[in-house]
C-alpha cells in the first residue's frame, strides 16, 4: 500500500514537470489552424488567401497590368488601362474621340475645344475664324478703317477715309450748285432762273393772257374769248363753233362732236376710221409686219412682231430659271449639279497628303519627305530605308 502511494506520488511529480511542455504541443499562435509544432510560419497566419499545408500564407494572385483586376479574373491581364479606363473584364476601354464644340476637330487636336464655328468657319487648329469686316454704309470701305462707318455716299462719293464728299454749295439758293451756276451770286430775281443758273429778266405783265402785254393791250382785262384777239389785244367777236375742233365748224360738220380720232376727218367733218389692229399689239394692220401674231408675253418689236422668249438665268449658273431647281443659288465654289443646285463643299485635306481629313488618321502631319502610309500618316525615315542584300 505504501509502495502504491509512492508510485502515485512519483507519477504526479512527473506529470507536474512535463505537463506544461505537453501544453505547447497544442499552441497555434497565428490562428491559421496549423499547430505551431508543425507550422513553418508560426507567426504569419492567413493573409486572405488561406495557408498551405506547412502553415505559411498563400500569396494572392498577381495584377500584372495594374488595372485592379487580378490576373486570375482579368481577360486582358497584360494590357491594363490605356488612358480611358478598363471594362468589367479588365480589358482597356478603346479611345473614342470627343468633339465638345462640334467643329469637326476632336478635343485632343483642337486648340480651342470649347469654341466651335462662330459663323465664319474654323482654322486648321480648330479655332473659330474672326468675323469678316462689316461695311455698314455700303461705301466700299469696311467699318474697321472707315472714319464715317454709318454715313456712306451722299451722292458725291466718299473720300479715302470713307466719309461722304460734301456737295458744292449753292450760294444764291437757286437750285444750281456753285460749280455749275453761271451766276452763282445772283439767284432768282423774282422771275426764276434759266438753265445756266442766271436770273430770268423781267417780262412785262399780260394780265389777260392774250399774248399782248398790258402796256400795249387796248383791252388788258379782256383776253381771248374763244375767237382770238385782234391786233390791239381785244377779243374777236364770236364765229361759228367747232365743238370737236376738227377744223370744220358745227354748222357744216356732219359729226360736230366726234372730231379727229387720230386719222383725220373726211370732207363732211366725220372721223376717218383707223385701220384695224387684229392682234391688239398697238400696231395697226397697215403697218404691222405680223398683224395676226401680237404680244406672246415678251412684248413686240418696232415692226409689230412678237419679241421671242429669252430664257432668264437669275443665279448665273448656266441653268435657266425654268429648269433650275435652285434658281436663286448659283455656283458656290464647287460647281453645280445637273438640277442647277450648288454642289456641297469637298472634304478638306488639311495636310495636303492626298487623304481627306475625314479618312486621314494624321490629318495635320502630311508627307515629311518619305510619303504617307495607307491611313494618311507620314512614313518615318527608318521605315523608308531599303536594306541592300
Amino acid at each position: 500500500m505504501r509502495a502504491s502511494r509512492r508510485l502515485l506520488a512519483v507519477l504526479l511529480l512527473v506529470l507536474s514537470l512535463i505537463g506544461p511542455a505537453l501544453g505547447h504541443l497544442d499552441r497555434d499562435r497565428d490562428g491559421d489552424g496549423v499547430r505551431d509544432v508543425f507550422d513553418r510560419c508560426p507567426s504569419v497566419g492567413d493573409q486572405g488567401w488561406g495557408v498551405d499545408p506547412s502553415g505559411c500564407p498563400i500569396d494572392p494572385p498577381g495584377d500584372s497590368d495594374g488595372d485592379g483586376y487580378t490576373d486570375d479574373v482579368d481577360a486582358c491581364p497584360n494590357e491594363g488601362d490605356q488612358g480611358y479606363g478598363v471594362d468589367g473584364m479588365g480589358c482597356p476601354i478603346p479611345y473614342v474621340p470627343v468633339d465638345s464644340d462640334g467643329d469637326g476637330y476632336p478635343d485632343d487636336v483642337d486648340a480651342c475645344p470649347d469654341r466651335g464655328e462662330e459663323g465664319y468657319g474654323v482654322d486648321p487648329e480648330g479655332c473659330p475664324n474672326p468675323p469678316v469686316p462689316q461695311d455698314s454704309d455700303f461705301d466700299g470701305i469696311t467699318d474697321d478703317v472707315d472714319a464715317c462707318p454709318f454715313e456712306g455716299d451722299q451722292g458725291y462719293g466718299v473720300d479715302d477715309v470713307g466719309c461722304p464728299i460734301i456737295p458744292p454749295g449753292d450760294w444764291d439758293d437757286d437750285g444750281y450748285t456753285d460749280d455749275v451756276d453761271a451766276c452763282p451770286f445772283d439767284g432768282d430775281q423774282g422771275y426764276g432762273v434759266d438753265s445756266s443758273g442766271c436770273p430770268i429778266p423781267y417780262v412785262p405783265v399780260d394780265s389777260d393772257g392774250d399774248g399782248y402785254t398790258d402796256d400795249i393791250d387796248a383791252c388788258p382785262d379782256r383776253g381771248e374769248e374763244g375767237y382770238g384777239v385782234d391786233a390791239e389785244g381785244c377779243p374777236n367777236p364770236p364765229v361759228p363753233q367747232d365743238s370737236d375742233i376738227d377744223g370744220i365748224t358745227d354748222d357744216v360738220d356732219a359729226c360736230p362732236f366726234e372730231g379727229d380720232q387720230g386719222y383725220g376727218v373726211d370732207d363732211v367733218g366725220c372721223p376717218i376710221i383707223p385701220p384695224a389692229d387684229s392682234d391688239s399689239d398697238g400696231y395697226t394692220d397697215d403697218i404691222d409686219a405680223c398683224p395676226f401674231e401680237g404680244d406672246q408675253g415678251y412684248g413686240v418689236d418696232s415692226t409689230g412682231c412678237p419679241v421671242p422668249y429669252v430664257p432668264v438665268d437669275s443665279d448665273g449658273d448656266g441653268y435657266t430659271d425654268d429648269i433650275d431647281a435652285c434658281p436663286d443659288r448659283g455656283e458656290e465654289g464647287y460647281g453645280v449639279d445637273d438640277t442647277g443646285c450648288p454642289n456641297a463643299p469637298a472634304p478638306q485635306d488639311s495636310d495636303l497628303d492626298g487623304y481627306t481629313d475625314d479618312l486621314d488618321a494624321c490629318p495635320f502631319e502630311g508627307d515629311q519627305g518619305y510619303g504617307v502610309d495607307d491611313v494618311g500618316c507620314p512614313i518615318v525615315f527608318e521605315d523608308a530605308l531599303v536594306v541592300q542584300p
